[in-house]
């Protein structure tokens, strides 16, 4: 590749005693010459400059050829080392997409390389997206919603603009009853020994009692109910868990003289006892209407919401 009077013609003399063998001349360089370096190593080409002699005295111009391919024998040939030197825009790597659960911090690993600031944003997404500092590149964020999510990390300097965007699920929170399961059961699943209805540790009591009282449903347990008369009044006791309370489960306390169809929470009244706090759960107790009956039967009924 040649040039002539451009894109070298800002250079107006070259001296001998500062442009001697080994000694690098220093010109301003602009897109041409780079390209035409990168054309030539991705062919694996010899690159070539005609530099332009603008101090001649006598009115005419001389030039001076330097080139890598001036012989045919290749161990004749000059050495031709070229540096060239421009400014770059700045690198952006947005890290790996994180899996987060709605509502919950997560962490975000971006990085950007010879940037001056940098910004992240909101391409798309199915709720509101919350960053701890959108200016770092390694943040947390909080997404409302579940859903897809696309964000865009962006860094600047003064030679341009990068960007680049990153794809992030974005998983429903989970409740305290799925959490529950996986804690006991390796899975969030309501199915098999996961299910509300199972009884994996044959006990007699499923899983959705287990969670609702706070017992362990992968170790036998007592009865969960104790039912005691207190004068001629008939009291159930029973705990309910904190986890449970705060998924919005039910808890009714039925009767019934028979054990057949005649359940009924009718004239029942429940109270929180007072001071039975173990972190986990806490104690109520629940009065029942048995006087009519010439025996009478409770049970603990919790319905998921």
């Amino acid at each position: 590749t040649e040039f002539a009077s451009t894109p070298l013609a800002s250079i107006t003399g070259i001296n001998p005693t500062t442009s001697a063998a080994g000694t690098p001349l220093v010109f301003p360089s602009n897109s041409a010459i780079v390209a035409a370096v990168t054309t030539a190593i991705t062919a694996a080409q010899p690159v070539d400059f005609m530099v332009k002699m603008a101090t001649e005295t006598t009115g005419s111009n001389r030039f001076v050829r330097i080139a890598s391919d001036d012989n045919s024998t290749q161990g004749y040939r000059p050495r031709l080392s070229l540096s060239l030197d421009y400014a770059f825009a700045p690198s952006v790597n947005p890290g790996t997409a994180p899996t987060p659960t709605a509502g919950m911090a997560a962490a975000l690993a971006g990085s950007v390389v010879s940037a001056t600031s940098s910004q992240w944003s909101v391409v798309s997404g199915t709720g509101a997206v919350s960053f701890s500092d959108p200016s770092a590149p390694a943040t947390t964020a909080v997404f409302s919603t579940p859903g897809i999510y696309l964000l865009k990390l962006t860094a600047t300097n003064p030679n341009g603009e990068t960007s680049r965007t990153l794809s992030i699920t974005v998983l429903a929170a989970l409740t305290h009853l799925n959490s529950w399961r996986q804690a006991h059961f390796n899975t969030s699943s309501n199915t098999g020994d996961a299910a509300d209805s199972a009884d994996p540790d044959k006990d007699g009591i499923a899983n959705l009692l287990e969670f609702a009282t706070g017992t362990v449903p992968t170790a036998g347990n007592g009865s969960i109910l104790r039912i005691a008369m207190n004068g001629n009044t008939a009291e159930v006791t029973y705990r309910r868990s904190h986890a449970a309370v705060a998924d919005g489960v039910r808890f009714h306390i039925e009767w019934s003289c028979t054990l057949g169809e005649d359940w009924s929470c009718s004239g029942v009244s429940q109270f929180l006892v007072p001071f039975t706090d173990d972190g986990v759960s806490t104690q109520w107790t629940a009065t029942l209407p048995l006087t009519s009956c010439l025996q009478g039967f409770a049970r603990l009924l919790v319905c998921s919401p």
